[in-house]
């Protein structure tokens, strides 16, 4: 294609991974759970990438919702990196 610019792979993945993040994030938010229940999914979340899924304990849940309780953020900035996560990891397919 002359005078086009062709879209890469990468860019139509991008746009459709920040497309999936956003619908997953307004499900969420609308969905107006605990403060401390998002801390918990996203405490699950971060572990299951870093020692895989379930091979972590409700101790290690523990210590990590403390941390994301502790840093302090928005209610849809957890709600958004939930959504992150989640699409990234069942891209991965390593999310049910």
């Amino acid at each position: 294609m002359v005078g086009q610019e062709q879209v890469s792979f990468d860019k139509l993945d991008n746009k459709l991974m920040k497309a999936q993040v956003d619908v997953e994030a307004r499900s969420l938010i609308e969905k107006n759970l605990p403060f401390d229940v998002l801390c918990w999914t996203l405490s699950e979340l971060q572990l299951t990438i870093e020692k895989g899924y379930h091979n972590y304990t409700d101790h290690d849940v523990s210590i990590m919702k403390e941390k994301i309780f502790n840093a302090e953020l928005e209610y849809d900035e957890i709600c958004w990196l939930i959504s992150y996560l989640i699409v990234f990891l069942r891209m991965q397919h390593l999310y049910p």
